[in-house]
């Protein structure tokens, strides 16, 4: 893409969100829901461990981060806060197997709006919650699940909000999390689009 191409579609993205700012509108209560990418490290030996699969020829590695069912009610005209489901999927598949783990956060949030209103400009993000980490393995003949205790965990985001309608607002983010589950650390990196209506 060139400097061009990338200018006029940031100008693009700026003319919706500057049309969506004369109807939005602040509501009673917010849901959230958003799909992205993501990148998992692991504990120092699992890590060593899971850079062995995803370097096994035929292996395909697939990471994606989710938040979902996301609820929030107005504190005042920038903030909002709630609860929501957020997770990390990392999956490994070849011909006959795959081998996938959710890392889950269930967690209460807030999101701080710097523009003028909710779903409107620079924004931050801060959830804190418990964490578990569901193992599943898909072969020929067998299917296995193992789920691991509860643990604890936070996540912090920074992003843009485009009002696009009077119900409706885009946002984009990068989403940094970390768990502590069974004296281990896991930790993720992601970009999702969001919508919050």
């Amino acid at each position: 893409m060139t400097i061009k191409k990338y200018i006029s579609g940031l100008v693009f993205i700026c003319s919706l969100s500057s049309y969506g700012n004369a109807f939005a509108e602040v509501e009673s209560w917010y849901t959230y829901w958003s799909a992205g990418v993501s990148r998992t490290t692991y504990p120092a030996e699992a890590e060593l461990i899971i850079q062995q699969i995803e370097n096994t020829p035929g292996v395909d590695r697939t990471q994606v981060a989710v938040d979902v069912f996301g609820f929030y009610w107005p504190i005042n005209n920038n903030q909002i806060a709630g609860f929501v489901m957020h997770g990390n999927g990392d999956t490994f598949k070849d011909a006959n197997t795959e081998l996938s783990y959710t890392h889950a956060l269930y967690s209460l949030s807030t999101m701080r709006f710097f523009g003028k209103e909710i779903g409107q400009g620079l924004f931050l993000r801060g959830d804190a919650g418990g964490a578990k980490i569901l193992a599943r393995l898909k072969t020929t003949g067998i299917e296995e699940e193992l789920e691991s205790d509860w643990g604890v965990g936070v996540l912090g985001a920074v992003g843009y909000g485009f009002p696009m309608s009077s119900e409706s607002r885009l946002l984009l983010s990068v989403e940094f999390s970390q768990r502590k589950i069974e004296r281990e650390t896991f930790k993720s990196t992601a970009f999702v689009v969001s919508g919050l209506w």
